[in-house]
């Protein structure tokens, strides 16, 4: 039951467009997202935060089928180089719906309830599985040295 609280917490303190992130795109893309988001927070703090704050305003924004390009035209970021960032980063985001009906991960998540389960227990299965999954979350983040040493 301790573990169970304790990835209710890690899981709070998540960047919700890191864990869409995380949820939506392929791993070996995430990773080196995580990577490029990594050094550019260390780098550029307000811009971190800026394109983070740009990426889950324009998420969900898609409009039929893009390119990196068209999407570097519209200029959400004034500074060239974080809006090819969010502009590339967009655009994994949205490929990757694209190809995974929805997410890598999310379309692992249950959708439908069992002939016999509980709207209860249906939404506690969803929620380990989601728990378990931002686990691995935190792992890869670790791994990618996305976290500053001394704040995990």
């Amino acid at each position: 039951m301790v573990q169970k609280q304790k990835l209710k917490s890690e899981r709070g303190n998540l960047n919700v467009g890191i864990k869409d992130m995380f949820m939506t795109m392929e791993p070996a893309l995430f990773r080196s997202t995580a990577k490029s988001l990594a050094a550019l927070r260390d780098t550029d703090k307000p811009g971190f935060d800026k394109l983070l704050e740009k990426f889950e305003e324009r998420k969900g924004q898609k409009q039929g089928i893009v390119f990196v390009g068209d999407i570097e035209k519209k200029h959400y970021l004034r500074d060239k180089k974080l809006n090819r960032t969010l502009s590339e980063l967009l655009f994994r985001y949205w490929e990757s719906q694209d190809c995974h009906d929805g997410g890598y991960f999310w379309c692992m998540i249950p959708k439908e309830k069992l002939e016999d389960e509980s709207e209860e227990v249906f939404e506690a299965r969803k929620q380990e599985m989601e728990d378990l999954l931002m686990q691995v979350e935190l792992l890869v983040l670790q791994d990618c040295g996305y976290y500053i040493k001394g704040t995990q």
